[in-house]
């Protein structure tokens, strides 16, 4: 089983919407692959590489996986779970980091704030076990 599982729809949404306007879209998914596939086959030893994976300050258990190229800054927030032995990552988002005087829009923060119900409802989710149709 695969340990990347993304299941956040508010992901693929974000991440479509950034891929179509970065005028590099096919360069900007082989970067994305790349993390994804650190962090698959390497797990928790993927941090070691910061460039691409940072943990979170003042965020318990939350992530991010980073894609700069060009003008782009993009950030990738994740949360790991373990459910039955196994561990999860699950990709909750996808936005453009700007520096903070310029907009506070597209900030950790900001984009946070968005996700933390979606968190919370995961680890109910993950608390209770996974249910498949």
């Amino acid at each position: 089983m695969c340990f990347v599982a993304c299941v956040s729809p508010l992901f693929i949404q974000s991440l479509e919407k950034i891929l179509e306007g970065s005028g590099r879209k096919e360069h900007v998914i082989k970067m994305f692959e790349q993390r994804l596939r650190l962090l698959d086959e390497h797990k928790h030893e993927a941090f070691l590489r910061p460039k691409w994976i940072e943990k979170l300050r003042g965020e318990k258990d939350m992530y991010s996986l980073r894609i700069i190229d060009k003008d782009l800054n993009i950030r990738i927030p994740f949360v790991l779970y373990t459910y039955q032995k196994r561990p999860y990552a699950v990709l909750l988002s996808v936005f453009l980091e700007k520096n903070k005087a310029s907009a506070k829009k597209y900030s950790y923060a900001s984009e946070i704030e968005l996700i933390r119900p979606m968190i919370e409802e995961l680890e109910e989710v993950f608390s209770r076990g996974i249910q498949t149709d």
